[in-house]
């Protein structure tokens, strides 16, 4: 959970809950705790679960009422939702391989910004190996991060297509986008949004290109900040293979 103001943390935790389909609540791991301290931007706790989640399986988050901030505001109610537990690394009937990732040097960065580096990661999805982007943007506005591929990827790929990227969310809210060319006219570069960047760990992001009839390559990745988004000023993200699904 990220706050625009900074939450009382004493206890913080106590007044989240997570329940399996039985009502029975799913542990929480204390010693990988963690929130905001004084003096951060923004208010955050993560709270990482005792064991993993069955795949398939429907969960309950509730969240108490007694969340407040450091002056006092509360929530105005108690909040609940649902979420089934998937399994990241799966992919769907037909997927294809367009860029394993397996090391740093898959891809150059360039950009806006006021720092920037990428390094293999044993934090992964799938294969062995990550790419792991650490970032930071400074106070102008309309700043972006290029990940550009080195070696730009052979496999083509139709304007009908959907693209599928294994992403690991820093709960940034910066925005990331694929950036494409058609073949016969690789400088013409198009961007597909594939959203914002509101989760924490592993998910396979996947877009429906929906781009005029053509062949496409994938040239990179771009990732975006609003300087008016205290929680994008700095993260990490993490890149795993890239996949393709035939469209009709």
């Amino acid at each position: 959970l990220r706050a625009d103001s900074l939450l009382r943390s004493q206890n913080l935790y106590t007044y989240f809950h997570v329940l399996d389909k039985n009502g029975n609540e799913v542990g929480v791991n204390k010693r990988s705790l963690k929130n905001n301290k004084k003096g951060d931007a923004y208010g955050y706790i993560r709270i990482p679960l005792t064991g993993s989640l069955n795949v398939g399986e429907t969960y309950t988050l509730n969240i108490d009422r007694d969340v407040c901030d450091t002056v006092g505001i509360h929530l105005a109610a108690p909040i609940s939702y649902q979420f089934k537990a998937v399994d990241a690394a799966v992919q769907p009937q037909g997927a294809e391989l367009v860029q394993a990732i397996e090391t740093a040097d898959v891809m150059t960065v360039d950009g806006i910004f006021e720092a920037a580096a990428v390094t293999a990661s044993t934090t992964k999805i799938l294969g062995s190996k990550s790419l792991q982007l650490n970032y930071a943007f400074g106070a102008m506005d309309d700043q972006e991060i290029n990940l550009n591929f080195a070696q730009v990827p052979d496999t083509k790929i139709a304007g009908c297509d959907s693209l599928l990227i294994e992403l690991w969310g820093d709960l940034s809210c910066n925005e990331i986008a694929a950036v494409l060319a058609p073949v016969d006219a690789p400088s013409a570069t198009v961007e597909v949004p594939m959203g914002k960047l509101d989760f924490h760990g592993w998910r396979n992001v996947a877009v429906y290109l929906n781009l005029p009839k053509a062949d496409y390559v994938l040239k990179g990745l771009k990732l975006s900040y609003d300087s008016k988004n205290v929680m994008g000023k700095s993260g990490t993200l993490l890149v795993d293979d890239i996949n393709k699904v035939k469209g009709e």
